[in-house]
């Protein structure tokens, strides 16, 4: 499960089938370098993305301000009890794909975003 909200969004970004695996590197130089983000969803849940694809893309409303704030959360298998959540801010999202599809696939979608910190938490 996994939710993204923005600091001016009207709602939040959900109903994501798939976030592609990522390995945080260690720190060097007390930096981290935080990996991009794979995010795959339903075409049928593509305005939201859409909406700020074109605003912060398109129109060039990307400053620290409009980037959004989010969270993964892991399920135990019933689907209702968190396991831990990897709280993600500074979220900017910089690519918004069509992926290709097969007569009998549900049409999805894929952004691609960047994330300038991340924070990991167990219950």
């Amino acid at each position: 499960m996994s939710t993204i909200h923005g600091r001016s969004s009207r709602r939040p970004i959900a109903n994501v089938s798939r976030i592609e695996s990522f390995t945080v590197p260690g720190a060097a130089g007390g930096k981290v370098d935080f990996p991009e983000l794979g995010v795959t969803f339903s075409v049928a849940s593509a305005a939201t993305w859409t909406a700020w694809f074109q605003d912060f893309v398109i129109d060039g409303n990307n400053s620290d301000a409009a980037e959004k704030s989010g969270q993964i959360t892991f399920l135990l298998p019933n689907l209702k009890t968190a396991l831990a959540k990897i709280e993600l801010h500074g979220l900017g999202i910089f690519r918004l794909e069509t992926e290709p599809s097969g007569p009998n696939q549900i049409p999805r979608m894929t952004a691609s975003l960047y994330c300038e910190q991340m924070s990991f938490h167990r219950p």
